[in-house]
């Protein structure tokens, strides 16, 4: 494996629709962690129907959610995970070799206002 890590990050408006799309893409540029914010599932839909999806944070209703492709080879663990009306986030550590990362993937709802975000 390579000393670096390629990552990427999409806003994805729904990855049932565009899985393959994206699992073509991770393969085609050597991405080793992808982030997606707005996923559009809900804790009813199986992983296992969105193949390349390892860490998700669902929204309850319609819209929003959090996940990451984590390649194969790539040891994570989940922090913290947090769905709210205000940020949907989670935190994953990362270990590449004798490296540890901390990726987060955070997603703001549209509606609301940037500053009640950080509090």
């Amino acid at each position: 494996m390579s000393r670096h890590l390629k990552f990427m990050s999409f806003n994805v408006r729904s990855t049932q629709f565009g899985s393959l799309f994206l699992k073509e893409y991770v393969v085609d540029c050597a991405v080793d962690i992808l982030g997606l914010s707005e996923t559009w599932l809900t804790p009813d839909v199986d992983t296992s129907s969105v193949s390349m999806l390892f860490v998700r944070a669902d929204r309850n209703s319609r819209g929003g959610g959090v996940a990451s492709y984590v390649r194969n080879g790539i040891a994570f663990k989940i922090l913290h995970s947090n769905i709210t009306t205000v940020l949907e986030a989670y935190w994953i550590s990362v270990k590449v070799n004798t490296r540890k990362y901390c990726v987060g993937v955070v997603h703001r709802p549209p509606s609301v206002n940037v500053h009640d975000c950080f509090h």
